[in-house]
């Protein structure tokens, strides 16, 4: 897991941390034993369809689909915010810097339950 104190989400910082997602991933063009395609879901937020993105994506032999406009049951992404929200609240008293913020939120999603049926829910598995 990667967690950053970055300002704003620009086109460059974006298309840079999803071509080191799609440089992990198992090439689904390669000739011999190719890896499965995957599908990358994202909000409309502007730098998310930047076409650099996009290319990133596509380019490597996976696919890209836009979410419609905001509607939380349609994104399982916002169930795992809630919970980690939700856990923050009852922590963040006995927070004390930064670094300590840090190592909650990574306690927190290491945690977190349900994951895989809150995909199910949303029709993603």
């Amino acid at each position: 897991m990667r967690f950053a104190k970055v300002t704003g989400t620009t086109v460059g910082i974006f298309d840079q941390f999803i071509g080191s997602i799609v440089a992990s991933l198992p090439d689904p063009l390669a000739l011999v034993n190719p890896g499965p395609q995957r599908t990358f879901l994202w909000d409309n937020l502007t730098s998310h369809h930047a076409p650099q993105v996009f290319n990133t994506v596509t380019l490597a032999g996976h696919r890209v689909l836009a979410r419609p406009p905001y509607r939380p049951v349609d994104g399982p992404i916002e169930y795992v915010f809630n919970q980690l929200q939700q856990e923050l609240s009852h922590r963040i008293h006995h927070i004390p810097n930064e670094a300590a913020f840090v190592q909650e939120v990574h306690a927190i999603v290491t945690n977190l339950g349900g994951f895989d049926a809150t995909f199910q829910h949303c029709g993603y598995v």
